[in-house]
């Protein structure tokens, strides 16, 4: 759930920090049924619900996306806007294919980078990436696989070695329908334009490999 809190906290800063009211948002989910998807939208909703049953956000289109299909998250975010004449100030996603659905619509209508506001991204995907650093995508949250790898290969050596899953590693619980299990969540944190750096600082992707194509955006020509 702390993926869909890193979401739903950053777009509630967003949101509240824009002058008009209400916000006009579009929700961009993942699979409908998927653990994962519910788990996000619970997160998420901590924060955009307040501001809905406040007014300052109306949901004015909201679909899940079979498979998380890009393409599908594209139709889906093309139909809204056509819908709405437009005007939607928000594409809230769930990952990076979604979000860059919605990019992808915004790019198919002409739309300009930054005219609206597209978050919710998540995997870090270099593809989001430079669409962050040109200023289409607002945020992915990170989830640093190193730090998985590291944590999964010790959980799975204690097992082993008959000591079950350390203790202090556990800092939760998921429910599998028949029982509540320990587990061990990783530290998530939202990349935007500003720390696109830690990305190349953590080993995930090379400033060369962020900016192909792309060497003339600002954040590009001051780090290459």
């Amino acid at each position: 759930m702390a993926v869909g809190q890193a979401q739903g906290k950053r777009a509630a800063e967003l949101i509240k920090a824009m002058s008009k009211s209400p916000v006009k948002v579009a929700r961009v989910k993942g699979n409908q049924g998927e653990y994962g998807t519910g788990q996000y939208e619970k997160g998420q909703n901590e924060f955009l619900q307040p501001l809905i049953d406040s007014g300052k956000v109306k949901v004015v289109c909201e679909q899940y996306t079979q498979n998380w299909d890009p393409v599908l998250a594209q139709n889906f975010a093309e139909d809204c806007l056509t819908k709405n004449g437009g005007d939607v100030d928000v594409f809230l996603g769930m990952n990076d294919g979604t979000t860059g659905g919605s990019v992808a619509a915004l790019i198919s209508q002409g739309a300009k980078p930054g005219e609206k506001l597209v978050t919710g991204g998540q995997d870090a995907t270099v593809e989001a990436l430079r669409y962050i650093a040109q200023g289409w995508q607002d945020n992915s949250v990170l989830k640093d696989l190193k730090v998985q790898a590291n944590e999964a290969a010790e959980v799975v050596a204690s097992i082993v070695a008959g000591k079950g899953v350390p203790k202090d590693l556990v800092n939760g619980k998921v429910n599998n329908t028949f029982m509540d299990v320990p587990a061990v969540f990783l530290p998530v944190s939202n990349i935007t334009k500003d720390n696109l750096g830690d990305v190349v600082s953590k080993s995930v992707w090379t400033w060369a490999e962020i900016c192909k194509g792309i060497e003339t955006a600002d954040v590009c020509k001051k780090n290459l």
